[in-house]
């Protein structure tokens, strides 16, 4: 198996989402912190692509460090950023061609139930942006507001 093609998508400048892809049709998805995301794509497009592309996904280790060593005069924060998103790429197509979820590769199961998320005095907007960004990813939110909570902060 090789890589064939690296892409990069700056999603409304708030994140960048990698596709990497293989000669035998497998598709492997990785995201990028969401910091410059015009620089990210820049230097997964122009640098790290070609460091990629006609390799085995497999050898993960040794592009990590090809990505890392090759582009050294660029190295900083951003080029950090973007190998991670097409490392998280490589570990999707491995777990998808062997049939295992990346979680298992990486370990296992860390946790059996989603931790409990707590928030206190949210108020209408960001208790809904919380509610969404954890909606987003599958897993359950209760917002517990402590009532002793709230009637401490209003005697004072």
């Amino acid at each position: 198996m090789k890589v064939t093609d690296v892409q990069a998508f700056n999603l409304a400048n708030r994140t960048v989402l990698v596709k990497v892809t293989t000669d035998e049709g497998i598709v492997g998805w990785g995201e990028c912190s969401p910091m410059q995301p015009p620089v990210i794509v820049a230097h997964i497009e122009h640098t790290l692509a070609r460091l990629v592309v006609g390799e085995d996904p497999f050898d993960l280790e040794r592009l990590v460090e090809r990505m890392f060593v090759t582009p050294y005069k660029i190295a900083g924060q951003a080029l950090a950023i973007a190998i991670s998103g097409i490392e998280i790429a490589l570990w999707d197509i491995i777990g998808k061609a062997l049939g295992v979820p990346v979680y298992k590769l990486l370990g296992g199961a860390y946790r059996t139930k989603s931790p409990r998320l707590r928030v206190q005095h949210a108020k209408g907007h960001f208790a809904a942006r919380g509610s969404e960004a954890v909606s987003g990813v599958g897993g359950k939110v209760r917002f517990s507001c402590r009532e002793s909570a709230r009637r401490r902060s209003v005697r004072r």
